[in-house]
């Protein structure tokens, strides 16, 4: 889990709650998810493009710019599994 300002671990996105719902919800959330995770990586992006930033801050956004890229890997993943399962 990160300090961010909106963030979710990968346990919120294999949540049972989700896998519990009708094939095309969990398409949607994990869509919308999916979205999330898409501004935060291209914030952390966009932000670390800034020259003259802290080291600590530096690191932080590197570590925020891995986790949306490792959730966005999952979410696409399990959108592929679910909608290929049709």
């Amino acid at each position: 889990m990160s300090t961010g300002l909106y963030t979710t671990t990968l346990s919120d996105l294999n949540d049972m709650t989700l896998e519990e719902r009708p094939q095309a919800q969990q398409v949607d959330r994990l869509t919308e998810m999916l979205v999330v995770q898409n501004r935060i990586k291209e914030g952390a992006q966009n932000l670390l493009n800034i020259q003259d930033l802290a080291d600590t801050l530096r690191k932080q956004l590197v570590f925020e710019l891995d986790q949306a890229l490792a959730k966005i890997e999952f979410i696409q993943r399990r959108i592929e599994i679910l909608t290929a399962a049709t």
